[in-house]
């Protein structure tokens, strides 16, 4: 396979062309160089190829150019040769990648993590897009499992709950838990706003005299999962009576600023136990493995992981 940046135009690609597993003699001879989508039989390029010289060793080269390589994805190459009789003959096409230069959507790991503990050579590379694919996989299930922000983290962006005027805990305090409706964890907050649907007369709330986050000091994960409202704050508005609950938005830096260790380990114990095809290698013998959904097989989170995950399990506060 030939592999190739996005946007990049070099290197070039260099071939032999083989008409019938022979070498084929080119003099006289005219090549284009076509590709087209892996799916699509639309060309994506084609264009003169340079014979390079002697052309009786059926070597040809071409340059990339223009927006030959836009477009990141899998792609079919081939070379399209006009003998000096002017028939033309096609060789067999061959697989190009085209990769986008972009991080993973969301990784709890890094590719080389995965490598290190599969123990890969460096020369060993053709299973590094499915170990990216595993990964990006494996770190939707732990924050689903865990209902954590683990990754991506995110700034000055501005989140909207609901607060109950009538529902308080045993201790009679007033929550607004982070996760209630989607896995979000505070790292810090800029603003907190009470009754944002009133515009300019939103009642902007004092930290630490209307409002504490919790666990204090974000510990021990350094990020908040609550907000307590202080109970002398009234909850009364148009919208709380036509819904009976109010809105409070809170502006900030959300998600773990990178995943805690242990939580690395466990994308890598996925990923791996994946690859390998051997779960039982990664499971606990004396604890029936009752959290795997029936037919789940060899895609879900293995004991070991979950093992390492069971300190950053949230437990919603209703």
């Amino acid at each position: 396979m030939f592999e190739i940046n996005k946007g990049d135009l070099s290197p070039a690609i260099v071939d032999t062309i083989k008409i019938g597993g022979q070498v084929q003699d080119l003099t006289g001879a005219s090549v284009k160089f076509r590709m087209r989508a892996e799916l699509s039989s639309v060309l994506k390029v084609d264009a003169a190829a340079t014979i390079l010289s002697p052309a009786t060793a059926g070597q040809v080269r071409y340059a990339w150019t223009g927006t030959d390589t836009d477009t990141a994805g899998d792609f079919l190459g081939w070379w399209r040769v006009t003998l000096p009789s002017t028939d033309p003959q096609d060789t067999e096409e061959f697989s190009i990648r085209v990769i986008e230069h972009a991080p993973l959507a969301i990784g709890l790991c890094t590719l080389a993590d995965v490598r290190e503990a599969l123990k890969y050579e460096a020369s060993y590379v053709e299973l590094d897009e499915l170990i990216r694919t595993k990964i990006e996989d494996a770190s939707v299930l732990i924050v689903r499992y865990c209902w954590r922000e683990f990754a991506p983290a995110s700034t000055g962006i501005t989140r909207r709950f609901r607060v109950y005027p009538y529902r308080r805990t045993r201790e009679g305090r007033r929550y607004i838990d982070f996760g209630l409706t989607a896995p979000w964890d505070l790292r810090s907050a800029t603003e907190v706003k009470l009754n944002p649907e009133l515009g300019s007369s939103a009642t902007l709330l004092v930290a630490g005299t209307d409002y504490m986050l919790e666990p204090e000091g974000g510990y021990p994960d350094g990020v908040y999962t609550k907000l307590m409202l202080n109970w002398t704050v009234p909850l009364s508005s148009d919208y709380v009576a036509d819904w009976g609950y109010g809105l409070l938005d809170v502006k900030g830096d959300w998600g773990f600023v990178q995943p805690p260790r242990l939580v690395r380990d466990a994308c890598v114990d996925a990923v791996t136990s994946w690859l390998r095809r051997d779960v039982p290698s990664f499971a606990d013998a004396s604890v029936a493995d009752v959290m795997a959904p029936r037919g789940a097989g060899n895609l879900w989170l293995p004991a070991s992981a979950r093992r390492k995950l069971v300190p950053f399990i949230r437990w919603v506060v209703f």
